[in-house]
């Protein structure tokens, strides 16, 4: 969902001046007003490849949907035949992989109609690409990777590439297949027929073959599949009856995402809650007050958050209506707390993400988070009855600790820039 850019700017310690402070928390008052469907998250090669992969038929013509995410691809793509890392080198590996398989998919197709003009250099942009993705692959650590999903994402895109003839043999391959087992352990395919929620829908293109896409589109949340982009754009290439929904908020996302109409789409969207929760309760434990941040646009964030969580009986995902997390749950209710409003630390919360020694930030994660449990620990302490949760406060305390002590402080949601130092230095 979120990236690790996004999450380490939203908790950064740097403090803006009061002025420009205000005028963020006022933008996000306009948009509680006129843009509740927004979102300003990077973009990201990797959906922007799934939007430029969908063929859509009309009157016996095959088109593009989106000839414009492809020129966006080809011109992101280096000379050295990759798309470019952020974060970690697991983001060079997944966006190379993703545009490659879209560079072989417009080779493929020729006769489609929609883009002005296909490179002349396609092979030679896939011959690149290929070189460049066994060089990333052959240096992969992927027993230190955090990113989330990466474990069925980048098993899944082998597999669609090797069906295409492009075979990748690399040092972490046996490891990366045991995380996929044991990741897919916990996780029935039915399950996604049924009206239970699971994190997985927002990862539906890595389940191409292994699942009935017509069966699960009761899941949409405003024509998205958990607010992703790939996600929904794997459905739609998917389903065998054109779902007008969905290619409607992939216009949307197209249009009113940071890329404003390029072609490039975020790994979610719309995500307001996560942006104003993360923003304005990191100014309130930062020393900003109501006051120094405007106390009417502070007051419309709050009651959208507040209508948020109540819409969500307790919890709250990204952007409202979506599958809930600990993570925007907690910073939600830390701000509301820090603002003297809904002090309370819901039951619902309690229920869903508390584990025996943890929280954890979706159910049935494989990975724990150590920044998660730290958020969860700060909305806890500033509820107006801590002392009523002395068990859990307790449980996430050790959880952190022991994280520090063992130096397993690398997180899927945070990048930290430090690692913890080694139990006797301390």
């Amino acid at each position: 969902m979120c990236t690790v850019e996004e999450r380490s700017m939203a908790e950064s310690p740097i403090l803006l001046p009061a002025e420009e402070a205000a005028a963020l928390i006022d933008g996000f008052a306009i948009t509680c007003r006129d843009l509740p469907e927004s979102g300003g998250m990077s973009l990201s090669i990797y959906d922007t490849a799934w939007l430029a992969m969908i063929i859509k038929e009309d009157d016996s013509q095959r088109s593009w949907l989106f000839p414009e995410s492809f020129q966006f691809l080809l011109y992101q793509q280096l000379p050295s035949g990759q798309w470019e890392s952020h974060a970690c080198d697991s983001d060079g590996v997944i966006n190379t992989m993703a545009g490659l398989l879209a560079l072989i998919k417009h080779q493929q197709q020729p006769s489609v109609m929609g883009c002005p003009c296909e490179p002349s250099d396609i092979a030679q942009r896939i011959s690149n690409a290929v070189s460049a993705l066994d060089r990333l692959l052959q240096v992969w650590d992927v027993s230190g990777t955090r990113n989330v999903g990466f474990e069925v994402i980048v098993p899944a895109l082998l597999e669609y590439l090797s069906a295409e003839g492009i075979i990748f043999r690399f040092p972490g391959y046996q490891s990366l297949q045991s995380l996929k087992t044991m990741k897919l352990a916990k996780f029935r395919p039915d399950i996604l027929y049924t009206t239970e929620k699971t994190s997985v829908l927002h990862s539906l293109e890595a389940l191409v073959g292994k699942i009935d896409f017509d069966r699960v589109s009761h899941h949409k949340t405003d024509g998205s599949m958990m607010a992703s982009p790939a996600s929904t754009a794997a459905y739609l290439i998917n389903v065998t009856v054109w779902d007008h929904e969905a290619e409607r908020y992939l216009r949307e996302t197209v249009q009113n995402c940071h890329g404003k109409g390029s072609g490039g789409v975020p790994s979610a969207f719309p995500t307001p809650v996560f942006e104003m929760a993360w923003v304005l309760s990191t100014f309130l434990t930062a020393g900003y007050t109501s006051a120094l941040l405007g106390e009417r646009s502070t007051s419309i964030v709050a009651d959208y958050l507040e209508a948020a969580l109540e819409q969500g009986d307790g919890t709250v995902g990204f952007a409202p209506g979506l599958m809930a997390d600990a993570d925007d749950t907690a910073k939600v209710q830390l701000a509301l707390s820090l603002l003297g409003r809904g002090s309370r630390f819901s039951a619902e919360m309690v229920s869903r993400f508390a584990c025996k020694t943890h929280f954890q930030t979706y159910p049935s994660e494989r990975n724990p988070s150590v920044s998660a449990n730290c958020n969860i620990l700060m909305a806890l302490l500033h509820c107006s009855h801590p002392d009523s949760f002395e068990t859990l406060i307790v449980n996430a305390i050790n959880f952190v600790c022991e994280s520090w002590d063992r130096n397993a402080c690398k997180d899927k949601w945070v990048s930290l820039d430090t690692a913890c130092p080694p139990q006797d230095s301390r």
